[in-house]
């Protein structure tokens, strides 16, 4: 149900902030299909083969290269947040973990 919800967002969210770029989608692809190393850097980016790739304001400015306005196509955004999500045990699991990491830290004081 969840995969159904992000792809519904996806698809009728008219608006993104930068423009497609064919090339970063083909890279970006072949860096989802071919992928030798994940870490998460921050809220905002997370390192994939060491290509940092911004993965915060979905869906209308998610999976561009750090810093450089270009955009993958919806489909492929699709499946980076997908591919994310199974990387991380699910979708929204990382900010849970952040909470549970807060919150053992105000239960140890």
């Amino acid at each position: 149900m969840e995969y159904l919800k992000q792809f519904l967002i996806c698809y009728f969210c008219p608006f993104r902030n930068y423009r497609v770029d064919k090339r970063w989608d083909k890279k970006l692809n072949h860096i989802i299909d071919n992928w030798k190393s994940f870490k998460r850097i921050s809220d905002y980016t997370v390192l994939i083969n060491n290509i940092e790739i911004w993965v915060r304001n979905w869906p209308y400015a998610y999976g561009n290269p750090y810093r450089i306005d270009v955009l993958p196509k919806r489909k492929t955004a699709l499946k980076l947040r997908i591919f994310i999500a199974e990387q991380e045990g699910g979708f929204f699991n990382y900010d849970r973990v952040k909470e549970e990491k807060k919150l053992k830290k105000i239960l140890e004081q």
